[in-house]
């Protein structure tokens, strides 16, 4: 059986479509997975810095004390 023009066409046209399609699909799905990755990091980076305030805290809470206690000899040095 001899197709004709307009079957090859429409034929054409779904394959040509249905390429489209994937393709846009896969570029969605590829975009979607950088941004899924992309907040990951965001929340890890988030966290470290939570920590790394809290420790800071703590470190100028250590310095603070040593200044006292420096401070302290100083003057007890001095009498």
């Amino acid at each position: 059986m001899k197709k004709s023009f307009w079957g090859y066409l429409i034929e054409g046209l779904v394959i040509f479509s249905s390429v489209l399609l994937s393709l846009y699909l896969g570029n969605s799905n590829k975009k979607s997975s950088e941004m899924t990755k992309k907040n990951n990091y965001l929340v890890d980076l988030y966290i470290s810095l939570e920590e790394d305030i809290i420790q800071l805290k703590r470190l100028v809470n250590i310095l603070n004390s040593y200044e006292e206690t420096l401070l302290l000899c100083e003057q007890e040095i001095k009498q």
